[in-house]
């Protein structure tokens, strides 16, 4: 979202909640962070854990930007997963990989992609539909709370709103796989001396 902002001129603050086990500063941590800041971003960590609702740290950040006297904020939610229009943007995402997969002479079995949210996921799963593909999105669900994500609401709601046509759930009830995994990340130690 960093990126886009600052492509077309907008400021962005970004609230990034930890979710990592080690502790990260914004000047350290993550490829993202850093091309968050490398990009303009005011980017704040904040140490309340990891959900992809709506936070106390992020209706902070917005009531900061209009203390600040900067204008309006366009406020995007973790992955997008809530905003009305956020599915259809991610179904553009397969005309990348058709591409690929048309330059490179084959279409791939599966597609895996990480999941917390579920908007990418979701998007993904109804861009595939195009060519039948849907139900061979794999989504690796990285924060191990599925509960949380919002694939199915997001699926459904962006077939509806691109008017696919299609059903995208099975006899089974399964529109896609998604595996819950945890993701991990470690401090390295220190060498004994």
């Amino acid at each position: 979202m960093c990126k886009s902002s600052v492509k077309i001129g907008l400021k962005c603050l970004l609230v990034q909640e930890s979710w990592f086990h080690i502790k990260m500063s914004s000047t350290t941590g993550s490829a993202t962070l850093l091309l968050s800041r490398i990009l303009g971003a005011e980017v704040r960590l904040v140490d309340e854990g990891f959900d992809i609702g709506i936070r106390r740290s992020w209706e902070k950040a917005l009531y900061d930007v209009k203390a600040r006297g900067c204008g309006i904020p366009y406020a995007i939610p973790a992955g997008a997963s809530v905003r009305p229009n956020g599915g259809p943007r991610l179904c553009w995402v397969c005309r990348e990989v058709r591409a690929q997969e048309k330059q490179l002479g084959f279409a791939f079995d599966y597609i895996i992609v990480c999941t917390v949210t579920g908007s990418t996921h979701a998007g993904m799963i109804v861009g595939f539909a195009e060519d039948g593909r849907q139900r061979n999105m794999i989504g690796m669900e990285a924060y191990a709370t599925p509960a949380k994500t919002k694939v199915l609401s997001v699926t459904q709601h962006t077939a509806m709103l691109i008017e696919l046509g299609t059903a995208l759930v099975g006899d089974d009830g399964v529109c896609s796989r998604t595996i819950c995994i945890r993701v991990m990340a470690f401090q390295p130690k220190k060498p004994k001396r």
